[in-house]
């Protein structure tokens, strides 16, 4: 359907109900991690879910290369699934190691607090995969399927050029969750960045937990659980 005419079909509509039958996957999990978000879906789902890709499992899998994020991008524009779940990594931007910490709002690159010491390649890493997935973010918005990205709160990566991006685009929302919310015993508050507006029934605070585990150094749990 055309919404605006012109010379040619300049822009179409691509906001009408999804026909989900036409996708060969419902839901793809990104830097999965221990994948538990994909266990969880394919029990819902059954093989209606791709397997979870993240470094961890297969090199092929490593956004840092070229050819892997340039096919990664080719699959979301040829919408192969509808909904697509990232989890860009977060232990350079966790307040939990806040005396570690590289990164402030001023700059969100890192390079601010430790003047004298040259930024960790891991902080450079880092980076660039948080604004890589913004991309493909971006890319799925545009072409009228679902997001969501998921990231510690307070949430430096949103102050990332690539998340400003993203975030100015109209139909794409933040929302917060408490971990304890959903049974966790640690509160770790994180911000999720998604175009489903269905999602929001998600964004929930601490239900008024006496007390709750810590994360980070000296904490009861560590950063990488």
């Amino acid at each position: 359907r055309v919404a605006w005419e012109g010379p040619a079909d300049v822009i179409k509509c691509n906001r009408e109900w999804h026909q989900l039958d036409d996708y060969p996957y419902l839901f793809k999990e990104y830097n999965a991690g221990s994948a538990r978000l994909t266990k969880s879906m394919q029990d819902m789902l059954g093989d209606r879910v791709a397997p979870p890709e993240d470094v961890l499992f297969n090199k092929q899998h490593d956004m840092l290369n070229k050819g892997v994020f340039n096919a990664q991008k080719k699959m979301d524009k040829d919408r192969e699934v509808f909904f697509a779940h990232f989890a860009p990594p977060c232990t350079t931007f966790s307040q939990a190691q806040a005396q570690y910490q590289f990164r402030t709002k001023n700059a969100p690159y890192g390079g601010e607090r430790r003047v004298d010491e040259p930024l960790s390649e891991q902080v450079v890493k880092d980076s660039e995969i948080a604004v890589k997935c913004a991309r493909r973010c971006k890319i799925r918005h545009e072409v009228g399927d679902a997001f969501g990205l998921e990231h510690p709160w307070p949430g430096l990566v949103l102050h990332l050029q690539g998340f400003k991006d993203l975030l100015d685009m109209p139909g794409v929302y933040t929302f917060t969750f408490d971990s304890c919310a959903f049974g966790e015993k640690y509160r770790h508050r994180q911000v999720y960045v998604t175009n489903a507006p269905w999602l929001a029934p998600l964004g929930r605070d601490c239900p008024g937990c006496k007390s709750h585990l810590t994360i980070g150094f000296g904490g009861d749990l560590r950063t990488k659980d």
